[in-house]
This record gives structure tokens, C-alpha cells and sequence, in this order.
């Protein structure tokens, strides 16, 4: 639990979708109408991993959207779909660093054919990630294969070939939230703590929108500097205690 003296409040701050915008902006080279589209308020991951794999039809998805948009979800129907969509949640973040059919299959309690659905609907959805992530340079050093991060240029243990869009991609949110922090601290001189993809801060009361155009800015201008084509953006949130 993290709490401040007297005169003081928090601020919690974070990178927005860090890992899906940073798959975007890599696969937007290759396709940028269908990167477009997916940054659109209505477009839903999740429930296009469900009807590619056959979970759901568009008529369920057009429900699902209309339930949650009115707040109508005490429905049977709204209820089931909502666990279809976890599933499709579930496979959109492990997929992603290389998790097999029958662990995807324990982890939903499902058929590994039903996992082996979800897998090929990911890998469908995904197919131009997959082709970029193919095109990263590797070379071998020490007994090891690396793969360069075309962001940074810096150079990453590969333990597997399978690894290489998750290498790239979590290195890249290291990179962008500490390039992040370095430009708050450059104007504050302060950060109470920076962890995956969040920073928190201790600030005097009264200075509030100040503080958030501190944060903005400092993204912004991460941004720039790696001429991102999908832009990372940020939530900020004040208050006196977090956990």
C-alpha cells in the first residue's frame, strides 16, 4: 500500500494497452487500414478471436456489445458469451509469448482441440505479426542466439525461435516506460516508483493539471523520438492511498 503525508496525494500513472500499441505499431508497415481499424472504440479483440475460432457469430458479438454498452448483463446469454470473451482474452496475452495448445488447454479448463481452435484464431488474426517477427535480425554470440529490437538497436537473449515477437515486444515496453520516466524526472528531478509499465509520484496537493500535462508531454515526446506510427498514451489517476 502506498500512502503520502499530509498535504500531499499520489499519482498513478500508466501506459495504455502498452503491448498490444507496440504489435500494432510494428504490423503497420505491413497492413495500416487493418491496424486503423483496430483503434477504433468499437473494435474488440477479444470477441474477433472468439468468432474466428467459431465461439461466437456476429449476431452474439453485436448482443454482447448492445448488453455491455446499455449495462443490460444479468442475461444467461450475456453471462456465457462473457466467458467465451475470457477465453479469447486469455489467448490474445499468452499466445503472444509462445504458450502450446495444452497448456492454453489447463490454464480454460477446455479440449485441447477447442485450444487448438483459439491458437490458429490468434495466429489468423495476428498472421502479420508473425510474419514480422520472422524478419527480426538474429545472430549468434557466446553460444547464444539474440535478436536486435528494431526500437532500441540493443541486442536480446532468444531462447527460443518461438520468443522472438515477445523478446522484441517486452523489451520495447521496457525501453519506451524508462524513456517514459527519464522525461518526467528530467523536469520534476523526482519519481516515487516506476514498475512494468507504471509510474507513481508524490506531489504537493493543488497541482493536478500541471502534473497530468507533465505526464502527457513526457509520453509525447517518447512518441517522437522513435516516430511511432500507433502512439502510446497514458491514464493518470490521483488519490491519497493505492494498492
Amino acid at each position: 500500500v502506498l500512502t503520502c503525508e499530509e498535504g500531499y496525494e499520489l499519482v498513478d500513472s500508466d501506459l495504455a494497452s502498452l503491448e498490444n500499441m507496440i504489435k500494432l505499431d510494428l504490423i503497420y508497415p505491413m497492413n495500416p487500414d487493418k491496424v486503423m481499424a483496430q483503434l477504433t472504440e468499437d473494435y474488440d479483440s477479444h470477441l474477433e478471436i472468439c468468432m474466428l475460432a467459431g465461439m461466437m457469430s456476429q449476431e452474439d458479438v453485436d448482443f454482447y456489445k448492445e448488453c455491455k454498452k446499455n449495462k443490460d448483463t444479468k442475461s444467461d446469454r450475456y453471462h456465457d458469451l462473457d466467458k467465451k470473451r475470457h477465453s479469447g482474452k486469455t489467448v490474445n496475452y499468452s499466445a503472444q509469448y509462445g504458450v502450446g495448445k495444452a497448456k492454453l488447454a489447463e490454464n480454460l479448463e477446455i479440449k485441447q482441440s477447442e485450444a487448438k481452435k483459439l491458437l490458429d484464431a490468434y495466429w489468423e488474426a495476428n498472421k502479420e505479426a508473425k510474419t514480422i517477427a520472422s524478419r527480426f535480425e538474429t545472430k549468434q554470440c557466446l553460444d547464444r542466439t539474440w535478436v536486435k529490437n528494431p526500437y532500441n538497436k540493443f541486442w536480446y537473449e532468444l531462447r527460443s525461435d518461438k520468443d522472438r515477437l515477445s523478446a522484441v515486444i517486452q523489451s520495447t515496453g521496457d525501453f519506451i516506460t524508462h524513456l517514459w520516466a527519464k522525461n518526467v524526472t528530467d523536469v520534476s528531478g523526482r519519481l516515487s516508483m516506476i514498475y512494468h509499465d507504471q509510474l507513481d509520484l508524490i506531489v504537493k496537493k493543488g497541482y493536478r493539471k500541471g502534473i497530468e500535462k507533465l505526464l502527457r508531454d513526457s509520453i509525447e515526446m517518447v512518441n517522437t523520438r522513435l516516430r511511432l506510427n500507433v502512439p502510446m498514451d497514458i491514464s493518470v489517476n490521483f488519490g491519497d492511498k493505492f494498492s
